[in-house]
């Protein structure tokens, strides 16, 4: 299976109905042809009004970077309406009242800083003017990750972006080059991209030992909140005297400095914490394994008073024997592989439903780079850190990033409404059932998929139901790059060399 370069395979161990149609509206958008056959999604926003805007880049051919990017708008019947070519463009897009706010990094040449700008323009018109917003200083110079792997690797090396819950505000982050200081400069920008804060952020040891995890931006105030992983005993080794050998640290940046509170992983080995925030409720949530970083025993919640920065409640939630035998096909204490959470959404009450996947990384000579998708499970865990329920579903795939041409990287969506899990992928379409009601999602080709949807509600019980399936135009759409809109519908970007189209499914 790892030789062909799309490949899916998705089981459930246990049992699924065959769901009643939920997408009755299923909005197809109309086919149109691109000067090139090879394009990639940067970014997208819903432009309020049930139409989007979209960020993708031009590609000559299958094997070259990106020599310019397409802004487009479409319609909420997914028609296009507007489009402008540039040669530069981000991932980083506000939309607000019809006017395209795009937040801009580069290096000023005649300074020799770099610095965030900002490019607005009407959708009508897509002609963008320019502001500046802020610059890390002139000749200072920004930090590079200081370790090889990339796993390590800083992400706020040069410079990032980070948004607020509703997109009031937003942070502007440089990670400031200093070898014997962990240094990052923070500038906090409101709705009219107006500066309101600006912060330096310095933690007393050397910057190797400490790495950055996440900016969480409170979206009444703009106040930030600052998550750093923090080695110990000046070294990098994860395992000292016996005893794992880091914890993190939650900053919350004031005008008089910075409060702090750590974050113990109680002798757990703890890769990395997400953030999941509803309002005034914050949680940062992970994967911890009892012997092993790369390995995962069960999830870890840490609840947070903002008002006082202070840890309400933390717990550490293994893994039940009934999971890890539907999970493993029998009991084991050796724990899950390369688990990574790509959504975290938290309830009224509390509680939090976190959708992640298996995933790991191969890097090959003569192939690129290989992405390796394989598990997705899902989570539920209450208001008090107990783990309600997890559900496995077994999939491989595998996606290779070499040809711009041949990336598929179809893995899945996910959507959160109205307390139910949404997954949207691509399968054979061809569905397979085994007596026992074990469901076997099959090998998809680009030219041969069909797009599922798997339902989790709020007590863990699955359904399926097959969604669309295009037996005209062999167009396969890319379920990870997708659009949530407003109302919570999903948007789904496809192509089939220069024929592209959209699809919206209304849940």
């Amino acid at each position: 299976m790892r030789k062909l370069l799309i490949t899916s395979v998705i089981l459930f161990t246990s049992i699924l109905t065959f769901g009643q149609n939920e997408f009755d509206n299923i909005i197809e958008g109309p086919v149109f042809k691109d000067q090139t056959n090879w394009t990639q999604i940067l970014s997208s926003e819903d432009d309020g009004n049930g139409g989007l805007v979209i960020v993708r880049t031009f590609h000559v051919h299958s094997r070259s970077n990106a020599e310019a990017y397409y802004i487009e708008h479409y319609d909420s019947d997914l028609k296009l309406t507007n489009r402008v070519k540039t040669d530069n463009a981000s991932s980083n897009i506000i939309i607000d009242n019809g006017v395209i706010n795009m937040i801009m990094f580069g290096l000023d040449e005649a300074t020799n800083a770099y610095e965030f700008n900002l490019l607005s323009s009407s959708i009508e018109s897509m002609k963008f003017e320019k502001k500046h917003l802020c610059s890390s200083g002139e000749d200072q110079k920004l930090s590079m990750s200081l370790y090889a792997s990339s796993k390590t690797y800083d992400p706020n090396s040069f410079g990032t972006v980070y948004f607020s819950e509703n997109k009031n505000y937003s942070a502007l982050i440089f990670d400031i080059k200093n070898e014997e200081e962990a240094t990052h400069k923070v500038f906090v920008f409101n709705k009219k991209f107006e500066q309101v804060k600006e912060y330096t952020f310095k933690k007393n040891i050397p910057d190797v030992f400490f790495d950055f995890q996440s900016i969480n931006v409170d979206d009444t105030d703009g106040s930030i909140l600052l998550l750093g992983k923090v080695f110990e005993n000046n070294t990098r080794k994860l395992i000292k005297d016996d005893k794992v050998n880091y914890h993190y640290e939650l900053f919350k940046l004031t005008n008089n400095g910075q409060e702090k509170v750590d974050l113990q992983t109680n002798n757990n080995f703890v890769k990395s914490l997400v953030p999941v925030r509803k309002g005034n409720n914050l949680s940062y949530v992970g994967f911890y394994g009892k012997d092993k970083e790369e390995k995962s025993n069960g999830v870890c919640r840490f609840d947070i008073n903002i008002k006082n920065l202070s840890i309400e409640k933390s717990s550490f939630a293994q893994f039940s024997d009934d999971f890890i035998i539907e999970k493993l096909g029998k009991k084991s204490d050796k724990g899950l592989k390369d688990l990574n959470i790509n959504a975290g959404y938290m309830q009224d009450n509390g509680n939090i439903i976190l959708a992640a996947e298996e995933q790991l990384d191969k890097y090959g000579q003569h192939t690129g780079i290989t992405y390796l998708y394989d598990d997705i499970i899902s989570i539920k865990m209450n208001n008090n850190g107990e783990l309600t329920w997890a559900k496995n579903i077994i999939k491989e795939q595998a996606d290779t990033y070499f040809d711009v041409a041949n990336t598929v990287h179809a893995s899945y969506g996910s959507v959160f409404k109205n307390d139910k899990l949404y997954y949207f992928f691509n399968a054979s379409p061809k569905i397979k059932e085994s007596k026992n009601g074990v469901v076997e999602f099959g090998k998809f080709k680009r030219d041969k998929s069909a797009i599922y949807c798997v339902i989790l509600d709020e007590n863990g019980k699955s359904n399926y139901k097959k969604i669309y399936e295009d037996k005209d135009l062999d167009i396969l759409f890319h379920t990870e790059d997708n659009i949530i809109d407003a109302e919570g519908n999903i948007i789904i970007f496809g192509d089939s060399g220069e024929q592209k189209r959209f699809l919206k499914i209304k849940i």
